[in-house]
């Protein structure tokens, strides 16, 4: 235990659930394709669709958009991408891996806010 959380739950896969029935989110279809399009090299359109979906089904859980960018963030680690020290830098050149997290989390914030902007 560290202060209130508990380490070990945090680092469950299945810690984070959604809707009545709990079903832990990194178990749905939207993340596994999200997952697999980030494993596998796939093209920029493909994974703007799948980062769509993931927001889309996270945001339909209640999720807000804080919690939705972690998450996604968690999805891209667990298929191998992961930031170095430089998108920490204002000023660095990004390399491939880093641009791609970067437009990841870019394109999760658009699609939460036009959602959140056509539901209004």
């Amino acid at each position: 235990m560290v202060g209130r959380f508990n380490l070990q739950s945090c680092r469950s896969r299945n810690s984070l659930a959604t809707g009545p029935n709990r079903r832990p989110v990194f178990d749905t279809p939207a993340v596994i394709a999200l997952r697999d399009g980030i494993r596998t090299g796939a093209g920029p359109e493909a994974l703007h669709e799948e980062v769509c979906a993931v927001v889309d089904h996270l945001k339909a859980a209640g999720w807000p958009l804080e919690r939705v960018i972690v998450a996604v963030k968690r999805i891209a680690a667990d298929a191998g991408l992961r930031p170095t020290r430089l998108v920490l830098s204002a000023t660095a050149t990004l390399g491939s891996s880093d641009a791609l997290l970067v437009r990841i989390v870019q394109w999760s914030i658009e699609r939460y806010s036009d959602a959140q902007m056509t539901s209004v």
